[in-house]
């Protein structure tokens, strides 16, 4: 939290406005500007465990040369099948619908449960009920 106040000055008035303002404990920049292995965080604390330091730095110690030496181990993923765009874009069309379809299914229970529906009004059957 930061208290802000600034002050505006006309030719008739002049006014002071205090606010107090959340900004973030690790600007953006600073984390887009982290090399490979660095890292950024804040912690919170609690009034029965205080901490005096929340926010830390530190960097990951990485072993490039191992790291390369796994990757080279790395195996290929194999096909299975191939899949035309087309087979693709019929797939994700279906999903849609069935998407829709669902949705209007769950509507439609949705509105036969609705205690304002028609078919929930008395038909004169319930004698304890006039209409």
């Amino acid at each position: 939290m930061q208290d802000r106040q600034s002050i505006s000055i006309n030719a008739n008035d002049t006014s002071i406005s205090n606010s107090t303002q959340l900004d973030s404990a690790i600007p953006a920049s600073k984390i887009a500007n982290l090399s490979a292995g660095y890292f950024v965080g804040a912690v919170a604390d609690t009034p029965q465990q205080p901490m005096e330091h929340k926010t830390f730095a530190s960097r990951f110690l990485i072993d490039f040369d191992k790291i390369q030496a796994e990757e080279a181990a790395y195996e290929e993923i194999p096909v299975i099948r191939n899949v035309t765009q087309a087979e693709v874009m019929e797939n994700y069309y279906q999903i849609k619908q069935d998407i829709k379809n669902l949705i209007a299914y769950e509507l439609a229970k949705l509105k036969k449960q609705s205690p304002n529906n028609n078919n929930n009004k008395n038909n004169g059957n319930n004698p304890a009920v006039s209409t």
